[in-house]
């Protein structure tokens, strides 16, 4: 069974469409959101500093880049594996769990509204889509659960079977 990947059939709604789709409401809750914004991005960095501690000494396992010369937003916890086969695995096997994950966004190019679209490549995308898995990192994720989500994965990749 294929993984849930993020691969829109169609382009993004116009503005049009997202007002008939309950657009104002959508402006309301990132208004809302907007008024806790300080508040959001530092239990999001707590969460990312946590898993960038606890994956520090895992083999197999490349963290997020954090850049000395930037302040990262930690909006989305993504870690990449050895392969896609490890990727995959280790994902179901987070699932099987309870625990939600997913393989990272294709890269534009081998999404269905921009495959005729001119590109200029090197692989580094595809390298990225087929090897980044991310973590469970809502705002409200609990440290016991955090800490479940590193067990599980760390589990998963001791056990290739």
């Amino acid at each position: 069974m294929p993984l849930a990947n993020f691969r829109p059939q169609d382009l993004l709604f116009t503005r049009r469409d997202l007002l008939r789709r309950g657009g104002m409401g959508f402006a309301a809750l990132g208004l809302a959101q907007l008024a806790r914004l300080d508040e959001l991005l530092a239990k999001k960095r707590d969460i990312a500093a946590r898993y960038d501690a606890a994956f520090a000494q895992t083999a197999d396992l490349a963290r997020p880049p954090d850049p000395v010369w930037s302040d990262r937003s930690s909006w989305l916890y993504t870690v990449l594996l050895g392969d896609e086969a490890t990727r995959d695995r280790v994902c179901r096997s987070l699932n099987a769990g309870g625990i939600e994950c997913r393989p990272i966004w294709s890269p534009l190019h081998e999404q269905a509204p921009y495959a005729r679209s001119p590109r200029v490549g090197t692989g580094v995308a595809e390298n990225l889509g087929a090897r980044g898995l991310c973590l469970p990192s809502s705002a409200g994720l609990a440290p016991l659960d955090q800490d479940r989500v590193v067990a599980a994965l760390e589990a998963a990749l001791s056990h290739p079977d």
